[in-house]
């Protein structure tokens, strides 16, 4: 179920006696999305339920599901709570990342940062394995300059003997309290 939409997804997976086997709800995940991972004990007839925890009182033609139905396949993304991070001279400054780990990917990634004007540095450059967030600090020197610097984030980690990169997304400053943007409700530069 894509994120930033304004339902509220519920998604409950069942066996063919009704039994619950998993559940995933959106407004208990960061990203706002209903997401299950799981793998089947052996071959059967299984049913997955998808209701909206708004039905009821709201709905309308903005209400959209996707439902995917893939194998997982081992991966991850980065993530910021915002777009930006205020830094003065002299100072240090942090921001939390979150790392969504996918299809039992738990490796650890390597960070880099692009855009770090002089006499800025960040630590730590690594998500450790396993780990699901990190708090990135940057410091500036007292000869900095007072400006905006737009910055990419970037994990790397080999994944299936493959070298991937992917690259930290922000929540923008656009997003009223319901979650809703004009425009994506991530983007992919975070500003200094």
């Amino acid at each position: 179920v894509p994120a930033g939409l304004p339902t509220l997804p519920v998604l409950t997976l069942s066996d063919h006696s009704g039994k619950q086997l998993a559940e995933a709800q959106a407004v208990k995940d960061p990203d706002r999305e209903a997401r299950i991972e799981w793998q089947a004990p052996a071959d059967g007839d299984f049913q997955l339920n998808v209701r909206d925890l708004r039905f009821g009182s709201r709905g309308g033609h903005d209400f959209l599901y996707r439902l995917v139905l893939q194998p997982a396949r081992p991966d991850f993304a980065l993530f910021a709570a915002a777009d930006s991070l205020n830094l003065l001279q002299a100072g240090n400054s942090a921001v939390d990342l979150r790392v969504k780990r996918l299809g039992g990917f738990d490796a650890a990634i390597d960070l880099a940062v692009e855009g770090l004007p002089e006499g800025v540095t960040v630590t730590p450059l690594k998500v450790d394995k396993g780990k699901t967030s990190v708090k990135l600090t940057f410091k500036a020197s007292d000869e900095t300059a007072s400006r905006s610097y737009p910055l990419s984030i970037i994990g790397s980690a080999r994944i299936s003997d493959v070298d991937t990169k992917r690259r930290l997304q922000s929540r923008h400053l656009g997003i009223d309290s319901g979650g809703t943007s004009i425009g994506p409700v991530n983007v992919d530069q975070f500003h200094l």
